[in-house]
């Protein structure tokens, strides 16, 4: 095993929260500009009538995707994964700003 800095991982961490943040907001635009084609009408209707989808997001309305539904699938899911690991990276980084090192990162 290789010993690994816990301040090289927290930043690891923090720029990986940075990633996932602008790919979703990017992906967010991208499926904005693309979901009022045709066959991803399509797509959308025949993916909501599935009734694991419909169990976990509640019944909905025939219609496409709106832009709250979007935003509520895109953007939320984004922001959690990038907060939670924006959190982790910040708090090995200031754990070892303190000095407070983790048996984890120690080499065997």
């Amino acid at each position: 095993m290789i010993p690994v800095m816990q301040a090289t991982v927290g930043w690891l961490l923090i720029c990986a929260a940075t990633v996932v943040f602008v790919g979703g907001q990017l992906s967010r635009q991208l499926a904005r500009r693309v979901v009022r084609h045709p066959s991803l009408q399509g797509l959308v209707r025949s993916a909501r009538r599935n009734a694991l989808v419909e169990m976990i997001l509640g019944a909905s309305p025939d219609d496409g995707i709106s832009d709250d539904e979007l935003d509520g699938l895109i953007v939320i899911s984004v922001l959690l994964a990038a907060g939670g690991m924006f959190a982790g990276g910040l708090f090995l980084v200031t754990c070892d700003t303190f000095g407070i090192q983790f048996r984890m990162f120690e080499g065997p």
